[in-house]
């Protein structure tokens, strides 16, 4: 499961967590999404929430 891409691709995607199923990622979803949604700022993209939050590190790409 990857997390923390940027919107028009100027940062790459972060493992967040390695071979999980189906269940483990709706799980983690089920925690990441309505802290996005609770703190968000506004136009915040959720790549770049789950970065501020300190789920993945960012790494810039080019």
């Amino acid at each position: 499961m990857h997390l923390g891409d940027r919107f028009w691709v100027q940062r790459l995607s972060r493992m967040y967590l390695e071979n999980v199923d189906e269940n483990r990622i709706l799980e983690e979803l089920g925690k990441v999404i309505p802290h996005y949604a609770a703190e968000r700022q506004h136009g915040e993209h959720l790549g770049d929430f789950v970065v501020c939050a300190g789920y993945v590190r960012a790494v810039e790409s080019g």
